[in-house]
Formats: C-alpha cells, sequence, structure tokens
C-alpha cells in the first residue's frame, strides 16, 4: 500500500495543502516567485509545480565559469543564482520542477531523503522505480540521476525544491554544463552525458505536460488542497525587486 505523499511532512496544525501550478515558463520570474513566495507563506504546507524555459541554474555558493559553459549559454540560455545550496542544473520544457514549503522538524535538522519522500512516493505511485541516491539526487536502479535536489532553512520553514528530467536530453544538459573534471575524478562520478536519465524511458508516448499532469495527481491524491491565487500586492512586488535572484546571463 502506497501512503499519501505529503502524511509525514503536514503540518499538525492543518490538513490542508496550499497548491499552485505556476503558469509562466520564464525562468527569472519564477524562481523570484518561489523566494518572495517562501517569504510570504509562514506557516502550512505549499506546493508549487513549475517548468522553466531553457536555462541554467547554479547554486548560492557556486562559481558560475567553473561549472558552466558560459561561451555555450550566450546563445539564448540563462544563467541564474538562486538561494539554496546544491549544483548546477539545466532545465527546459521537458524538466518539471517541484517546490514545497513545510516547517522545520523540532530538533531543528535538515533531512534530504525525507524531503523527497514525497515526490518518490508519488513517482512510485506513477510506475516510476525512482529511490533517494546519496548525492541528494533522485535514481533509478542503474546508478542515474533523474532528479537534483536543494534546500534551504530560514526562521524555522524550509523550502525544499527539485528538478525531475523527464525527457531533457542528457547530450543537451552537458553541451551547457561543465563541472570540474578534478572533482569529477576524485569522486569518480561518470560524465554528465553518462549518469543522468530521462523518466520517459518508462513513459513512452508521454509528453512533459501530460507527466506534469500526472504527477500533479499523485501528489494531491486524497489530500484537501486549496489553490493559491498570487494577490496584486504580490505581483506587484515580483515586478518591483530582484528577490534575491542574480541573472548572470
Amino acid at each position: 500500500m502506497i501512503t499519501h505523499p505529503f502524511e509525514k511532512l503536514s503540518a499538525p496544525d492543518t490538513g490542508q495543502l496550499l497548491y499552485f501550478r505556476c503558469p509562466s515558463t520564464d525562468p527569472v520570474r519564477n524562481l523570484k516567485l518561489e523566494n518572495l513566495l517562501f517569504r510570504h507563506l509562514r506557516q502550512g504546507l505549499f506546493l508549487m509545480l513549475w517548468r522553466n524555459d531553457p536555462c541554467v541554474i547554479i547554486g548560492r555558493n557556486q562559481e558560475a565559469s567553473a561549472e558552466v559553459n558560459l561561451s555555450a549559454c550566450a546563445h539564448g540560455i540563462r544563467v541564474i543564482r538562486r538561494l539554496s545550496g546544491g549544483g548546477a542544473v539545466y532545465h527546459d520544457h521537458g524538466t518539471v520542477n517541484y517546490t514545497f514549503f513545510t516547517d522545520c522538524p523540532a530538533d531543528g535538522t535538515l533531512s534530504f531523503g525525507k524531503l523527497a519522500e514525497p515526490v518518490i512516493s508519488a513517482l512510485r505511485s506513477l510506475g516510476l522505480p525512482v529511490s533517494f541516491g546519496g548525492r541528494n539526487d533522485l535514481i533509478v536502479p542503474d546508478g542515474r540521476k533523474v532528479c537534483g535536489t536543494a534546500a534551504r532553512i530560514e526562521d524555522g520553514r524550509i523550502l525544499s525544491h527539485g528538478c525531475i528530467c523527464f525527457s531533457t536530453a542528457p547530450g543537451t544538459i552537458a553541451e551547457y554544463l561543465t563541472p570540474d573534471s578534478g572533482k569529477l575524478a576524485r569522486h569518480r562520478v561518470p560524465s554528465v552525458r553518462n549518469r543522468v536519465a530521462c523518466l520517459n524511458e518508462w513513459m513512452p508516448g508521454v509528453t512533459p505536460e501530460q507527466f506534469l499532469m500526472r504527477l500533479e495527481e499523485a501528489l494531491l491524491r486524497d489530500r484537501p488542497a486549496v489553490p493559491y491565487i498570487p494577490d496584486e500586492a504580490l505581483i506587484r512586488e515580483l515586478g518591483e525587486s530582484s528577490c534575491g535572484i542574480e541573472a548572470i546571463l
């Protein structure tokens, strides 16, 4: 029996999930919105599903020139720094992103494995053989990565997000990401092209849009969900503020 994805992450004071499927595919706007919502939604459980136009997003402490093929990205690929840690990732319309906010555990610890449980449970309910890997990734049985995750903690709240590779070609990812070769050798990590898998290998004929809808249905299964509608004040702030997001290219 598959338990409900959010069963272990629910805030004790509410059974509702606030949910937003973001219609925008502008990566700068979407990352700004994510940070702005995290700043304003200070209680309960929140979920957002979203996709981006082609872009590279790097972690808070990363050096873009060491992780990204900036010359390749100069021809229309945005490069943006997010506020969470973790590594550089490539997004396009074949990538489905999720974000959720929840309260920190009483002991203040951050478990990436636990944070990933809702998504792993939902993906498994769709027949996808996904598990949590040792590098804070979601992997398939042969060890290839299908989703990178990252998180940040602020004022007793956790923002956890990930990018699920549904149909983005590993060769495209390799074209724009250039991780340090010495680091890969030290950790015996294979090339990006060889270590990434797409979930459409297990769902032939399914489009990214259809996958997003199936994932949404699995995540919201038997769960009181309240649609979130951004108000005018938030939209105005979104247009006026950088919200901490740095657009490098």
